[in-house]
């Protein structure tokens, strides 16, 4: 089974859900740290979900995360498994400029 590290980066700026990440097909995928930043002037409100592969519900990993102005967080620094077609998003209820870094280690 082979093991990739990759990296994923985004930048959040509409309102509703970001797809960062889905796990491919025979695929598991393990989550080392993701990194969410705030490049506004103002605090944000980010949301990160977890839907599971054939689920219609979204499980909040955390909801109404307050990020402070130009600041960054790291809501996830120990390993969160993903499954294949599992995702995670990312949740933001106002017009914002923010970023997100995904580290991940894909097994196939």
């Amino acid at each position: 089974m082979p093991n990739t590290y990759k990296l994923t980066a985004t930048e959040i700026n509409a309102t509703g859900s970001t797809t960062l990440y889905t796990t491919p097909v025979s695929t598991t995928t393990l989550v080392k740290s993701l990194y969410l930043s705030n490049l506004t002037t103002g605090s944000i409100n980010l949301d990160i979900i977890i839907n599971k592969s054939g689920s219609a519900i979204n499980f909040y990993l955390i909801q109404s995360a307050s990020i402070p102005t130009q600041t960054s967080f790291q809501p996830i620094s120990d390993t969160l498994t993903l499954q294949s077609g599992d995702s995670l998003k990312i949740g933001n209820t106002t017009i914002s400029s923010s970023d997100a870094l995904l580290s991940y280690l894909e097994i196939t």
